[in-house]
């Protein structure tokens, strides 16, 4: 029973001091700079608003969970692509590429695209969407604009040596 008692006093100071630091310092510096993802549906947070298309999911119930509402999510709150940019210790979602409208290329981008897959045939039905291929057009697009913000090429290619890049395209869309 003693030793019960001790090692819950021991996990209680343990819990009061990781909390007393994440106060004093505040959030932690993300774990690496930028953060890529290229995807389907499980991935869009909101790209397709941007597109002519049917497979936009920016009113209710999506969002219902979500502090800013309905976004283009494919969920009720969070998608997997800002579960893990929170787990890599970023303030905020990483911005979705739309049309033009992403200034904050440097933390990276988010190209995914509800319906989309590996193939460009993939989703046709839907009208436009960010294909594969289009996704990493786009992506050119970013790192191009990384380059010009940075000073270089050589500098660009260097930061984003340091980036994470994530792809996934559902089984089911390669056809």
């Amino acid at each position: 029973m003693e030793s019960r008692r001790k090692a819950l006093w021991v996990l209680s100071v343990v819990l009061l001091v990781s909390n007393w630091q994440h106060w004093t310092y505040g959030k932690a510096v993300p774990q690496v700079p930028c953060y890529f993802v290229f995807g389907d549906s499980l991935f869009d947070n909101g790209n397709n608003n941007y597109l002519s298309t049917p497979a936009k999911v920016n009113y209710l119930p999506y969002g219902i969970d979500f502090d800013t509402g309905a976004s283009g999510r494919c969920s009720n709150g969070l998608n997997i692509a800002d579960t893990i940019a929170e787990q890599l210790g970023f303030d905020s979602y990483i911005s979705d590429f739309g049309v033009g409208g992403c200034t904050n290329f440097l933390d990276g981008v988010n190209y995914g695209s509800n319906g989309a897959g590996i193939l460009d045939s993939t989703g046709s039905l839907a009208g436009e969407l960010f294909t594969m291929n289009i996704q990493l057009y786009n992506h050119n697009i970013t790192v191009s604009r990384i380059a010009k913000i940075l000073g270089s090429e050589e500098v660009a290619r260097k930061y984003l040596s340091q980036c994470i890049f994530f792809l996934y395209s559902n089984p089911v869309y390669y056809k």
